[in-house]
């Protein structure tokens, strides 16, 4: 096994200790031919006149800033995203049972409740 290994190295073929290395190495190597097709991805051609409508973008805007927000929460966010054409998750915002329901009948189901709340900008601080 020694000479194999000794043959292997002298003809620039790398070799592992065990396979756990082995697959960590070809795992990493995947990984970094990946990140190199994402960076050298031609993004999609947009019309030279494309652009987000800026009415629903200030809105959302302008309301955390009359709330004196520094950050959107997850509707908002949401929103803004969809304005430049971003996929995202059908959101829908319900402030009883009754429309909770309703929203489900119309989107679907399954559906995930969350909670929306101006102090609380992550569930996990909660503990939710």
């Amino acid at each position: 096994m020694e000479e194999a290994n000794r043959i292997f190295n002298q003809n620039s073929v790398p070799t592992y200790s065990t396979p756990e290395q082995a697959v960590k190495t070809y795992l990493y190597m995947y990984q970094y031919k990946r990140n190199l097709e994402l960076l050298y991805e031609t993004s999609e051609e947009l019309p030279v006149d494309a652009a987000p409508p800026k009415r629903p973008i200030m809105v959302i805007m302008r309301n955390a800033a009359v709330e004196n927000r520094e950050l959107l929460n997850e509707a908002e966010a949401k929103k803004l995203l969809e304005c430049y054409d971003f996929p995202v998750v059908k959101t829908a915002v319900a402030k009883t049972p009754d429309e909770a329901a309703a929203i489900a009948m119309q989107i679907g189901y399954p559906v995930v409740l969350k909670i929306l709340s101006p102090q609380i900008i992550h569930k996990t601080e909660v503990g939710g």
